[in-house]
């Protein structure tokens, strides 16, 4: 069965494809061919576009099960391009492979799965749009070697990336938060090291006062903790007590773990947990060792991870997590580490997969276990860190945030502060994976942003619609941590009072931390909106935007352009609508403009 929908103001179509077993015995569906389409004359190219991730780092890797570094490099789509503009195809899956000629195109997968007698599978969706070149153009500027990305050039035009994120914006829909406005909580792991071990009672002390410290401060709307499993164990180490839950699934608590997540609650202070889906030292389900993941034909061959391909796993897996996040009451949740496999083989016939290639059933599983939370708890904070990087954007469906490429800062660009390198993998982020803006993480600092605090407010700002705290300053009473956080609060304020403007953005100038660059972002609505522009280099620059429908203006023929960082707005221009506005920039310093429409 075939569904297409054509969504409005939308330039591009998509198609729902089921596959219903009818017959009296189980099926094997090998292998789909999908997105077949034939051109009466060719286009001047056609171009596969993946996700310019390119493999795991050994710094990550000496940490998981793999031989080498595990593969990244998933399917976004296809653009056919001619002078003027051209289509762009794909599926929402990440394992598809084009087969791309001059007279036709043809997308595959291999899904290695065994369909029921009644049984209906739902395949991934094709989409196929048109777009129109604008001229403006995206493209690489490094001299360095970022981790993890991809380093070859790829040239993008405007009018394709803002195509390919109506696609994704569409299928990656903003979810809520535990709160309204502009969400910003304390990420406990990243600012309070030492609280990242197993929680006695001196630690779990120290939370409650962390915490009372945090309502203190009138601008975090949450905290998170700092080891996995709400206290249990730090991360990636042993822990005896999460590998003893059994068949029940249900989360041990104890004494520290019961007074900390008391205390949060006494103080209605929302609290976020996480763990790791694999790691070495987590031996989940010692009891089932046949469902250790067997990468062999040998059954005697099995790794420490569990098979995510296993339905039943996923499940207990699903289950467990629930348990935690209900009596730790918990208003957030991430994964860090090791989750899908890829490359995904599994020989194992009892785990509910064909032997083989199983990444399309280890995909679904994991997708669908996201989805079950985001429908089981709405407004859930849910984030994910690295175990999704295997599968891309086409992962993220039910996820407040991603961890962008790398862990901010590790390490940044050279000669570039924490800041700069956040700026750099957004950059990256809309232009190359198409992710929207209100799915980045973004990070605030205070000490370790060798800028400033404002210049890091300002980046998290132009990047996304929530930001963790990842550098706490300590402080004894409330008028302290009221001074101390107020330029935090008067920026979350007035983020929360623009939201609209901060959901979607248009890169300026170039990739940001190239050699002797400015960077900037555009966030306009209709006839007004903000332009954020950052100096990360140690000289004064210039920059200069023209105001046109490039950076998202869509009416209006004369603006009032003010300077409005400092706290007060300064008048820096007014000019007609296709006119230039030129400004100067002090080094390492960021500035924030607001433009309106006047008649002055």
């Amino acid at each position: 069965t075939r569904t297409y929908s054509f969504p409005a103001q939308r330039a591009y179509f998509t198609r729902k494809l089921f596959v219903r077993n009818d017959s009296g015995s189980p099926i094997i569906l090998k292998r789909v061919t999908d997105c077949a389409l034939s051109f009466v004359e060719p286009f001047a190219s056609a171009d596969f576009h993946d996700d310019n991730m390119d493999q795991g780092d050994p710094g990550s890797e000496m940490f998981t099960e793999t031989e080498k570094p595990s593969l990244y490099r998933t399917s976004i789509n296809v653009f056919l391009r001619n002078p003027k503009g051209g289509l762009y195809a794909g599926l929402r899956y990440p394992y598809f492979k084009p087969d791309i000629s001059e007279r036709g195109l043809s997308l595959s997968y291999e899904t290695n799965y065994r369909l029921n007698p009644g049984e209906t599978l739902e395949l991934p969706s094709t989409f196929i749009g048109a777009y129109r070149k604008t001229g403006y153009i995206y493209r690489k500027e490094l001299h360095w070697a970022p981790r993890i990305l991809a380093t070859e050039q790829e040239e993008l035009d405007l009018g394709e990336v803002l195509a390919m994120r109506q696609v994704l914006r569409d299928y990656l829909p903003k979810e809520p938060c535990p709160r309204d406005g502009y969400f910003t909580w304390l990420n406990s792991w990243w600012a309070n090291a030492e609280l990242r071990g197993k929680w006695g009672d001196k630690e779990a002390d120290a939370y409650c006062d962390l915490a009372q410290k945090v309502k203190w401060t009138g601008s975090l709307d949450m905290i998170s903790t700092a080891p996995v499993w709400c206290g249990w164990v730090g991360f990636i180490e042993p822990c005896p007590e999460i590998d003893a839950i059994g068949q029940e699934a249900v989360f041990p608590m104890n004494p520290q773990i019961e007074h900390a997540m008391s205390c949060v609650n006494d103080l209605r202070l929302p609290v976020s947990g996480f763990c790791e889906p694999n790691s070495l030292n987590r031996h989940y389900r010692k009891d089932r060792p046949d469902w250790k993941l067997q990468p062999t034909p040998d059954p005697e061959n099995r790794l420490i991870q569990n098979c995510h391909a296993n339905p039943d796993y996923e499940d207990w897996f699903y289950n467990l997590t629930v348990s935690c996040i209900e009596q730790c009451q918990l208003s957030g949740w991430a994964w860090d580490h090791v989750w899908l496999r890829r490359p995904m083989v599994c020989y194992d016939s009892s785990h509910g997969h064909e032997p083989g290639n199983c990444e399309f059933q280890q995909y679904r599983n994991v997708t669908n276990l996201i989805q079950r939370l985001r429908k089981r708890y709405p407004r859930l904070f849910i984030e994910i860190y690295w175990g999704l990087k295997e599968a891309g954007p086409w992962s993220l469906r039910g996820l407040n945030s991603l961890e962008n490429a790398y862990e901010n800062a590790s390490p940044p660009p050279p000669g570039m502060t924490p800041a700069d390198d956040l700026r750099f993998q957004h950059w990256f982020n809309h232009n190359y994976r198409f992710i929207p803006t209100y799915m980045n993480m973004a990070q605030m600092n205070f000490a370790k942003e060798g800028n400033g605090h404002l210049y890091s407010l300002l980046s998290c700002l132009s990047a996304s619609t929530h930001a963790s705290l990842c550098d706490w300053v300590q402080f004894d009473t409330p008028e302290q941590g009221r001074e101390i956080f107020a330029p935090m609060r008067r920026w979350k304020d007035w983020a929360t009072r623009n939201m609209q403007y901060l959901e979607d953005r248009i890169d300026l100038f170039g990739m940001p931390c190239r050699e002797g660059g400015i960077d900037g972002t555009a966030h306009i609505v209709g006839d007004r909106g903000f332009i954020f522009v950052f100096n990360p280099t140690d000289k004064v620059r210039y920059g200069s935007i023209t105001l046109t429908e490039t950076i998202g203006i869509r009416k209006g023929s004369r603006f009032a352009i003010d300077e409005i960082s400092t706290g007060s707005a300064r008048r820096a221009g007014v000019r007609q609508k296709a006119s230039r506005f030129t400004f100067e920039m002090a080094p390492k310093s960021a500035m924030l403009f607001e433009l309106k429409p006047t008649t002055d």
